[in-house]
């Protein structure tokens, strides 16, 4: 059987002038990968080899860290002589260019839906320093649930010889997808989160109009009209579309990058405009067993064709959103609910029946962050923290029973133990308001990061746990969704499933430099931002970010469905 490292090959999915895409097996974590190779191009001199698989290297290390519900993963990069492989997540469903193919306009809310999920894969991305530079249809994945998944983060540009059909490569090594590059790029000029922007802009359009927004026979043609003139209005090509949506369409396309929206979501919020939300992630990752029929690669893309399932449905009982935030649906009315009982001890707390366990974190000092070379530089530097208040911290994440207590509702029964997955930082917010609201002595909030760090290690001067299936859930546990709290062993603090399961909210705002300017005591996060930070991983999160030290940010108003939160409880003064 022939192996690439540790990985059985099992078949060849695809090839191309890049090399070839192999579906194989990988015996250590009882999973199914695909390994893209990419051999050096001919004619190249040895030191640009060299320095190209040096980049690539780099480069694809940066993406293994973007942990993101709507970002395939990265798993491994191994090198052979000249040829470098990447061992990529193999995901099952189909490409969005199976919809733009048709050249129909898409459904009005499959197309905010897929803008809105890419729209957040990209920012969190561009949060973390890495710009996509190829978005097009081929690179988004549709799942079993038809939400977005995008893959090739950067790897076209880092090719010595063109990446895809279509590409354009020169003097300036301008690398991407005529049609749908950004007209800086196409100029060979230094591009920036806008530039994906654009790409996604021109993904909007085809699936707004079903048509191209730039046509033209030659690519020198294709050039000059993308460079130098306006694309159609959408709305000639599709007048059912809302004036707004189109509006916002047009000023993705903007020539001028500083014309255009200041994020994705940005633009993918004034692409929704008025229009009802699209409808979110589910709360659990599907089964796919039975459903995997043909391979298919496109264009540096790897995944199992499927049958395609229709749209995820909302989730049900989803909380609202503050009042002053009107991008969150309201919630059915709660029922008639008892006072919280206040217990005269600090660690338990009855709602409406249903008990809530804390564990007291007593004031201390820890290192925070990471010098390990291999870790990443958002948790870095290791800085000496100092917590200067005891507080009480939820012995595990909220789960649905103790959700339903609070917002009204009663869970499956089968489910009560399962945390509440799906909940974005306002929703989280907009729980904990009604909490507060029942005035039983104590505040109820999120943890800061500081305080979410400090309870994981526990006391621990590592960030890593010696032995992760102990107690986490996450990829190696082969669970297809979120898992009853409290099944695994808790840290040396009582804490639960700190480290997977699902991830956690923090009150702070995320800045990947925070740490540099962070104050020594009671860091509070950021000022301002627009992404929250998130900690812990998921039971859908390689083994390599489940450690303590480890941290992304995430769009507040994402209710992804690997989500979740636990609460801290103070007295009131």
């Amino acid at each position: 059987m022939q192996q690439i490292g540790r990985y059985q090959i099992r078949g060849e999915v695809g090839r191309g002038g890049m090399g070839v895409v192999y579906r194989a097996y990988d015996p250590e974590l009882d999973r199914d990968v695909a390994i893209k190779s990419m051999h050096a191009a001919e004619g190249v001199p040895a030191a640009e080899q060299e320095a190209a698989i040096e980049r690539f290297t780099r480069e694809a290390r940066a993406v293994a860290r973007l942990a993101h519900p709507h970002i395939a993963g990265v798993y491994d990069i191994l090198r052979d002589g000249q040829t470098s492989y990447i061992v990529m997540e193999l995901v099952k469903g189909r490409s969005l260019e199976s919809v733009t193919a048709e050249k129909t306009p898409a459904p009005f809310d499959f197309a905010l839906r897929i803008a809105a999920q890419a729209a957040a894969a990209l920012d969190f991305a561009h949060q973390n320093g890495i710009i996509h530079r190829d978005i097009k249809p081929a690179n988004i994945l549709l799942n079993e649930n038809e939400e977005a998944r995008l893959v090739d983060f950067g790897i076209a540009r880092l090719t010595l010889d063109g990446a895809t059909q279509a590409t354009m490569t020169g003097p300036g090594r301008t690398v991407g997808t005529l049609g749908y590059m950004a007209p800086e790029q196409i100029r060979g000029d230094q591009i920036t989160g806008a530039s994906d922007q654009f790409s996604l802009g021109v993904v909007a359009y085809q699936l707004a109009t079903g048509r191209m927004p730039f046509e033209a026979e030659s690519w020198i043609a294709l050039s000059y009209k993308m460079l130098h003139e306006d694309p159609p209005p959408p709305q000639t090509l599709n007048p059912d579309l809302p004036a707004g949506a189109a509006a916002a369409i047009m000023r993705a396309l903007s020539r001028d990058p500083a014309a255009r929206f200041s994020s994705c979501s940005e633009f993918a919020s004034a692409f929704a405009g008025s229009a009802v939300p699209a409808a979110r992630t589910s709360k659990a990752i599907p089964v796919f067993a039975g459903f995997a029929a043909v391979a298919v690669v496109a264009a540096g893309v790897y995944f199992v064709a499927s049958r395609p399932k229709p749209a995820a449905q909302p989730v049900a009982n989803s909380a609202p959103a503050p009042a002053a935030v009107k991008t969150e649906p309201a919630p059915p009315p709660a029922s008639e609910a008892k006072p919280a009982t206040a217990s005269p001890d600090p660690l338990l707390l009855t709602v409406n029946g249903v008990a809530f366990e804390f564990a007291k974190i007593e004031a201390g000092q820890f290192m925070m962050g990471s010098d390990d070379p291999r870790d990443y530089d958002n948790e870095k530097p290791r800085h000496l923290v100092r917590l200067s208040k005891p507080f009480y911290l939820g012995a595990t994440e909220v789960t649905r029973a103790q959700w339903h207590a609070v917002m009204g509702g009663t869970p499956k029964a089968a489910e009560a133990k399962l945390p509440q997955a799906g909940v974005s930082y306002q929703q989280a917010v907009a729980y904990l308001a009604k909490l507060n609201a029942r005035h039983d002595g104590f505040h109820y909030r999120l943890p800061t990061e500081a305080e979410w760090e400090y309870a994981a290690r526990a006391g621990a001067a590592d960030n890593m746990v010696r032995d992760p299936d102990r107690v986490a859930w996450y990829q190696n546990s082969r669970a297809l969704g979120p898992i009853d709290a409290g099944q695994k062993e808790p840290n040396a603090w009582g804490l639960f499933d700190m480290l997977g399961n699902v991830w956690e909210w923090t009150s702070d705002y995320y800045a990947e430099d925070y740490y540099a300017q962070s104050p020594r005591v009671d860091p509070t996060g950021p000022k301002t931002g627009t992404a929250r930070a998130v900690r812990g991983g998921s039971w859908n999160t390689q083994a390599m970010i489940l450690r303590s030290t480890f941290r992304a940010g995430s769009d507040p108003k994402e209710p992804y469905e690997e989500y979740g939160f636990r609460i801290v409880r103070v007295p009131k003064p």
